[in-house]
């Protein structure tokens, strides 16, 4: 007898997630964004709703276990399970995109098409171009942190904090193509030249590098650095490779801290979090922003150009307000101390009050089941 109750198909293509692997919050804690997954299993015990990977749901369907009419699918960019679960009959709820452009370029290419099946998105406003997606489309929330963070959150006393910190990994969006392999190695060649020709191609790579914030970034760790005013943790950062030629000296003149194990607790030791992301586009926000506020941290913001529609401006400095980052560097340097906990102040505020905790992991699960209720 076929199960009839309502099922959400989470539908993610990345191998670490299938099998409902996302249930086991020790598994989920290791990859960013993904627990508010692990929180929609553990409040669907109180629902009727079943939850399950898009690889679990597709396999009990084959099997005839599942109805795929009884299915909505959430679906992160262009997942396969979701695109065969749809086309079995599942009803396709809502479709997300919490990826930079500068990476999920084959998606970005046909977000409307893809769109257009789905009766809700959650992606940048600045990557759809279609009116009727506009529409349906909700702003996106990069799901960051639990609500138990705050009521554990504990600031140290602001005298005590250091200067400023960038918890990262070193990528550069040139990194794909930087050595070319020669072609007497024609397989590696041919590889690299597919590579090379789908980046070329691509509508949604080129704007993303047009709009590509790492040389920024690099110019503010360059000029902190040498002030003796930055820590920086995260991978590839004394990997020579990584580095484009202009910067490669940056490697042996920064403050490498290694990996991080807590970021929050990394985050609440320092008065400032550089939080560029990858490329500036419309809507496009990622959990660096929130992480900041919740450790009690004032951010550094680079990236949203409307950022302030969505978070507060007086509770985090906008890199993009200043002329360069000399001028945002005095700026810093000039802070008094009652303007610094100010910024604090208005960070915690903000992800204490109703839109701020829009970001928390339990809310995000509570809005998917309540759209999904909506919907039945």
């Amino acid at each position: 007898m076929k199960d009839k109750r309502p099922i959400l198909a989470i539908c993610n293509d990345i191998a670490e997630f299938y099998c409902d692997k996302l249930r086991d919050i020790d598994w989920s804690s290791k990859f960013i964004g993904t627990l508010w997954i692990t929180e929609l299993y553990k409040i669907s015990t109180q629902t009727d709703f079943i939850i399950a990977s898009g690889d679990v749901a597709l396999g009990n369907v084959k099997r005839g276990e599942w109805c795929a009419n009884d299915i909505l699918v959430i679906q992160e960019l262009d997942s396969i399970w979701g695109q065969q679960l749809i086309d079995l009959g599942a009803k396709p709820l809502l479709l997300t995109c919490f990826e930079s452009p500068l990476y999920a370029y084959n998606f970005y290419d046909k977000i409307d098409k893809i769109a257009k099946k789905f009766k809700y998105i959650m992606a940048p406003i600045g990557a759809i171009s279609k009116a009727e997606n506009l529409i349906k489309c909700f702003p996106l929330r990069f799901p960051s942190y639990s609500l138990k963070d705050i009521s554990s959150n504990k600031n140290k006393v602001i005298t005590k904090k250091s200067k400023a910190v960038l918890i990262a990994s070193n990528k550069y969006w040139r990194y794909q193509l930087s050595s070319c392999p020669p072609p007497i190695r024609w397989t590696k060649f041919l590889s690299w030249l597919k590579v090379a020709l789908i980046l070329y191609v691509s509508r949604s790579r080129r704007m993303a590098e047009r709009c590509q914030l790492h040389d920024k970034r690099y110019k503010i760790i360059n000029l902190f650095s040498k002030n003796n005013f930055l820590s920086i943790y995260g991978d590839g950062w004394h990997d020579i490779k990584r580095y484009p030629q202009k910067w490669k000296d940056l490697a042996f003149n920064i403050n490498w801290n290694g990996k991080v194990k807590e970021k929050k607790d990394v985050l609440s030791s320092y008065l400032f979090s550089i939080c560029i992301e990858n490329t500036s586009l419309a809507g496009y926000t990622t959990e660096k922003i929130i992480d900041a506020m919740v450790a009690g941290s004032i951010p550094l913001y680079l990236g949203d150009p409307f950022i302030d529609e969505t978070i507060p401006k007086e509770a985090f400095i906008n890199i993009a307000s200043f002329k360069n980052e000399d001028e945002l560097f005095k700026y810093l340097k000039g802070l008094k101390f009652d303007e610094i906990e100010k910024l604090i102040y208005e960070g915690q505020k903000f992800i204490k009050s109703e839109d701020g905790q829009k970001f928390s992991h339990e809310s995000f699960a509570s809005w998917i089941i309540e759209l999904a209720r909506q919907n039945i």
